[in-house]
């Protein structure tokens, strides 16, 4: 309760029941200096009554309207940074491909664990309704 939403994403992510879901001690290390760097993005607190959004849509309101600059910083965003070059490897380079990936697109560039393709594909869901339904608030930086 009254945490840092940006903490409380990231403690829920580290209490995950599955260990392969949790992020990596250089994932967390990596996040609390993104934090340190731009402590704004601990403005936004949870209480008991707030269901706690995605961090790609937080990171939009913390970079000043954009989601995320590249595919790197959008994995690295939903704590799945280790696969940045499996993507870049299979074509994906920019948000634009990735919101047209598919779980198999997934299983092709390498993600094989099922809980980090539900994760993946949840936020490719979530890209695809704000490039679509939110452009003008919303955007994808060059």
């Amino acid at each position: 309760m009254d945490c840092p939403e940006a903490l409380y994403h990231l403690m829920m992510d580290c209490w995950q029941r599955e260990r392969t879901n949790r992020p990596k001690f250089d994932e967390i290390v990596c996040l609390l200096d993104k934090f340190i760097r731009n402590p704004s993005s601990l403005k936004k607190l949870v209480n008991s009554s707030h269901r706690v959004s995605n961090l790609l849509v937080e990171h939009a309101s913390v970079e000043g309207g954009c989601s995320s600059r590249t595919v790197g910083d959008w994995l690295d965003s939903i704590k799945m940074g280790r696969y940045t070059e499996l993507f870049e490897e299979g074509g994906y380079s920019s948000l634009e491909t990735v919101a047209q990936m598919t779980s198999e697109d997934l299983r092709r560039v390498g993600v094989n664990l099922a809980g980090h393709q539900k994760k993946i594909i949840t936020s490719i869901q979530e890209m695809r309704v704000h490039m679509n339904s939110a452009s003008s608030t919303v955007k994808i930086c060059p």
